[in-house]
């Protein structure tokens, strides 16, 4: 869908500038009313359709890249629950960016920290 309301747009496009271009040539011809309503008419429509082409292509835009990254996701929690369904072996000691974790200190309740300070 994206291919064709991007043609769709294109096209919308070339119509509008070949109305718009010819107009200048025209408008000087048209001494009759029903001539000059017509010719705006066109014009009118043509703009209408190049606005609403333009709307239908970047929500396809939108939607699409709204896909990629909602499939992106599940991508990732997919890895995730299968990284969590995986146990760590016992013998592999833990990693730090600067080396090996030797001494974990217990993790520390701070409410209980300030209730003993006071």
């Amino acid at each position: 869908m994206l291919v064709i309301s991007g043609l769709a747009f294109l096209s919308s496009c070339r119509t509008t500038a070949a109305l718009y271009s010819s107009s200048a040539k025209e408008d000087a011809m048209m001494n009759v009313p029903n001539m000059l309503s017509a010719s705006l008419g066109r014009r009118w429509r043509a703009e209408r359709n190049f606005w609403l082409s333009a709307l239908t292509f970047f929500s396809w835009c939108v939607l699409a890249r709204l896909y990629v990254v909602v499939r992106r996701l599940a991508q990732l929690n997919d890895r995730i629950e299968e990284l969590q369904a995986k146990p760590l072996p016992e013998d592999i000691p833990l990693q730090s960016p600067t080396g090996p974790i030797k001494d974990v200190p217990e993790p520390v309740d701070v409410v209980e920290e300030l209730k003993k300070a006071k």
